[in-house]
């Protein structure tokens, strides 16, 4: 799959698992992404956090869970309310010290 499927790909899953907006097209999300405060991308076999994930400055909820991400990235610093983050059963090595960041966070 080219990059331009990948990232289509995301979008749809990440509008399948919006609970608090109805999206009907592809282009909602990106307008809506800031308004996101819960998103659950577990069972995904995801690699990596997706960057768009970052963007997602109002996230207060972030469920990784079953995938197969190796490092928590120096972005996850930009996500500032987060308050619970779900990482169990991945294949972590590395996390940023950017983590520290997370003044919200209640739940790792």
């Amino acid at each position: 799959m080219n990059f331009l499927y990948k990232t289509i790909y995301l979008f749809i899953i990440l509008t399948s698992f919006i609970s608090c907006h109805s999206v009907n097209h592809i282009d909602d999300v990106k307008d809506n992404q800031k308004s996101i405060t819960r998103l659950n991308l577990s069972y995904q076999n995801l690699t990596e956090i997706p960057s768009i994930v970052f963007e997602m400055e109002n996230l207060k909820v972030l469920n990784l869970n079953n995938n197969k991400i190796t490092e928590i990235p120096p972005e996850i610093g930009h996500l500032i309310h987060l308050e619970r983050l779900i990482l169990s059963n991945n294949k972590i090595v590395e996390v940023a010290d950017e983590i520290g960041y997370l003044k919200a966070l209640k739940n790792l």
